[in-house]
């Protein structure tokens, strides 16, 4: 049973069909108001009489591509894709109106967890009000790379 599991997994179908799904899902995501279990229930549907196998690697590569792509609109716009990416859009705004967008993005590919409380406020270039302040909104500070470590 673990051998047919491991042979699936590198099968090529099942990998394209993985690889379109999240591309896919990064477009779906990243458009404000179609959300990611739309997408995900609509795929159902659509690959209902496809092998198991096939499906649900279509279906998790949507679901995971959709979940990102939910934040590429959240940093750019401020309007997020995808009700996940809400916070993504407190922190990752304010940085891409600094033009500090891909940075943002790049955060929150690698941590998708949002900041520890404060961390804005402990930037070296300032940042204004620290997180978890009465009014529950974080001003723009500068999220520089040394700072990385101390999140993880």
């Amino acid at each position: 049973m673990f051998f047919t599991a491991l042979q699936n997994a590198f099968d090529l179908n099942i990998i394209l069909l993985t690889a379109f799904g999240s591309l896919s899902g990064v477009l779906i995501g990243a458009l404000p108001g179609l959300s990611v279990t739309m997408a995900t229930a609509l795929l159902v549907s659509l690959t209902f009489s496809w092998p198991v196998e096939y499906a649900l690697a279509m279906i998790i590569g949507v679901y995971t591509g959709g979940v990102f792509g939910g934040s590429i609109s959240a940093v750019i716009l401020n309007i997020p894709g995808a009700p996940s990416a809400i916070c993504t859009g407190f922190d990752g705004y304010p940085l891409a109106r600094q033009g500090e967008a891909s940075m943002a993005l790049g955060l929150w590919t690698l941590l998708r967890r949002p900041p520890p409380q404060g961390y804005l406020a402990r930037s070296p270039r300032g940042g204004g009000q620290p997180c978890g302040s009465p009014s529950n909104v974080c001003r723009a500070g500068t999220v520089r790379a040394h700072l990385i470590p101390e999140i993880l």
